[in-house]
């Protein structure tokens, strides 16, 4: 927690003071029932909301905790309010005189309002502002297989343009920023920076090729870039980047990618993995052919099979339920 943005020692202090004391939060009530509300204060639940520190006690979407009832008051200041009212209950018969013989009142705890879930990107996009990274997952996630096994480089190693001299390159990650930029003659170009799973690149595009591309330089924009790194044109000795195409990796995934092979020793194939493979395959279909290699490596035997399933979707739970067997494939 003490990573979280906006949060605060004090607050983390009070949170683990009173775990350590009372044991484990049960739920969201639980947790602004018994917490220090002075010190735990309104911006602290957000911050601890936004970054999914809270995502264990409280079974619904992060967004439900912004949502705004009819007087405009957002589902965390319900929580504070009920809270509060807890606790100065509860404080009231600690002081009185008749202690538990009093009957006091009950408070109703707020219904968990309605709200427009967040989609995955715009989720992650707040978790990061928050805490720095991404948390629960990557906005790239999807594409993790097109990333490691269509392209040629990460976009981190165009940093050193001297070890990519005069050689092509297919690099795949998503626009974190965005520039439109005009020369002191008037003329456009732009720059736009592109992060994948190993780091980040920022590209300069000039004239026409601005003109060419630019519709792809937007934030969270995920796209797929081919080029080729060679000597300057227009500066002696220096290495220069050339675009050639880009595309949104949507649009890859979807027309580019045709086969997905998996090489599979035959004294692994067993039948927990046939169920495995047959009941994701069945919750991903998709435009993608299936195509086993399967081989025996005392006999070096080799058969290749085609499933008969429909065609999948190379989505997170295709790759991981190969992941999970340790199996080797490649997209073509």
């Amino acid at each position: 927690m003490g990573g979280i943005k906006g949060l605060g020692e004090n607050a983390v202090q009070a949170i683990l003071d009173e775990r350590k004391a009372n044991g484990d939060f049960k739920d969201i009530f639980d947790f602004v029932e018994r917490v220090n509300l002075q010190t735990v204060n309104k911006k602290n639940i957000e911050c601890l909301a936004l970054a999914g520190a809270l995502d264990s006690i409280a079974p619904f979407h992060r967004s439900q905790f912004f949502a705004q009832d009819n007087k405009g008051a957002s589902f965390i200041e319900s929580l504070i309010r009920y809270g509060s009212l807890v606790q100065a209950e509860r404080a009231q018969k600690q002081n009185s005189l008749f202690g538990d013989m009093m009957s006091g009142v009950m408070v109703q705890q707020p219904e968990i309002p309605c709200a427009e879930t967040w989609g995955k990107l715009e989720t992650l996009e707040k978790e990061k502002a928050v805490v720095g990274i991404y948390l629960s997952s990557h906005p790239l996630d999807d594409y993790r297989i097109l990333i490691e096994k269509y392209c040629s480089n990460t976009v981190s190693e165009l940093d050193d343009l001297s070890s990519m001299r005069e050689r092509d390159f297919t690099v795949a990650g998503m626009v974190t920023s965005a520039q439109y930029l005009t020369t002191k003659t008037g003329k456009p170009y732009g720059r736009f920076t592109v992060e994948d799973f190993s780091g980040s690149h920022t590209f300069t595009l000039w004239s026409k090729d601005w003109e060419t591309f630019h519709s792809f330089c937007f934030e969270q924009n995920s796209i797929l870039i081919k080029g080729r790194v060679q000597m300057s044109r227009f500066r002696p000795g220096e290495m220069e980047i050339v675009i050639k195409s880009m595309k949104s990796l949507a649009e890859v995934m979807e027309s580019d990618i045709r086969e997905l092979v998996v090489t599979v020793p035959v004294q692994d194939l067993s039948t927990g993995f046939i169920t495995d493979l047959s009941s994701t395959a069945a919750a991903s279909v998709g435009q993608v052919s299936l195509l086993f290699h399967i081989f025996d490596p005392e006999s070096g035997v080799k058969v290749a099979l085609r499933t008969r399933t429909p065609k999948i979707e190379l989505n997170a739970q295709v790759v991981g339920l190969l992941d999970d067997y340790g199996f080797k494939y490649r997209i073509n």
